[in-house]
């Protein structure tokens, strides 16, 4: 029963390594550069562009938002799992900013719902 000293239990930290192991500024770093990923400016800087070429061939009503934005809010509900009512209300800031029409929640599930996936690994599409 060699039980080592409670003040080598807290050196140790719970999971049997040291927590000074890891690098914050790398982690800090990874963090912010992670955030930057999920939010292509490129495209959204031209996103009246892209809407316009979005509702050319599209029969019914037009798109009111882009695919870049609606991209973007799937990312943040696959990372972050935020709510769609959540997202809606995060739209609604991008909409006051960008000056787009906002959209209810349920046209945001149905837009991502149909949107098709690109595979970073291999380029390719899947649905």
């Amino acid at each position: 029963m060699n039980n080592p000293p409670i003040n080598d239990k807290l050196k140790e930290g719970i999971l049997g390594y040291r927590s000074s192991v890891r690098d914050w500024s790398k982690y800090n770093k990874s963090l912010v550069e992670g955030m930057f990923s999920l939010l292509d400016t490129n495209s959204l800087s031209k996103w009246k562009n892209s809407l316009e070429e979005e509702n050319k061939c599209k029969r019914g009503r037009p798109f009111k938002v882009p695919d870049a934005l609606i991209n973007f809010l799937a990312k943040i509900r696959s990372n972050y799992s935020i709510p769609f009512r959540s997202l809606e209300s995060i739209l609604k800031i991008f909409s006051g900013i960008m000056g787009l029409n906002a959209i209810h929640y349920t046209n945001i599930f149905r837009r991502i719902r149909n949107m098709k996936v690109v595979n970073t690994e291999n380029n390719s599409e899947n649905v």
